[in-house]
């Protein structure tokens, strides 16, 4: 699978991404997108108002911060059986993400994912802008 943002890479045993986006906030965002697809939420549905939260998380570096944000919304997917969609995400260096999140209407059908994973975990810049490569256990 393409988008704009992320592409499915092949992979021998789990699922891989790589995300990329022309600024470090979007490339954030793409991500959380790209976990979406890989858990099978039904994108199209509406959102619901009342269950706005924002998630704040700081941690040691782009690479950590990036397996934080996925396993953060990983979590709270598993906790109440729905999609929680990042309508907002801003990414302040060295590594502090604030971000905000509404739970789709109807709870979706999740595809099991175990964890995010640091092997071959990669953030970085270049000429075109931001890319990562993340791995989810499957």
């Amino acid at each position: 699978m393409q988008s704009d943002g992320f592409t499915e890479l092949a992979h021998p045993a789990d699922i891989a991404l790589r995300v990329h986006a022309a600024g470090l906030s979007g490339l954030y965002l793409q991500a959380a997108r790209g976990l979406e697809y890989v858990l099978g939420c039904d994108t199209t549905g509406p959102l619901l108002p009342e269950s706005a939260r924002e998630v704040i998380i700081e941690s040691l570096d782009l690479e950590t911060l990036m397996v934080d944000w996925l396993d953060e919304l990983l979590y709270l997917a598993e906790q109440d059986g729905c999609c929680w969609h990042a309508s907002d995400v801003q990414v302040e260096r060295p590594a502090r993400l604030v971000a905000q999140l509404q739970r789709f209407r109807e709870p979706s059908r999740l595809r099991e994912i175990k964890a995010v994973t640091y092997s071959g975990l990669h953030v970085a810049e270049s000429a075109e802008g931001f890319e990562a490569i993340v791995v989810l256990d499957v």
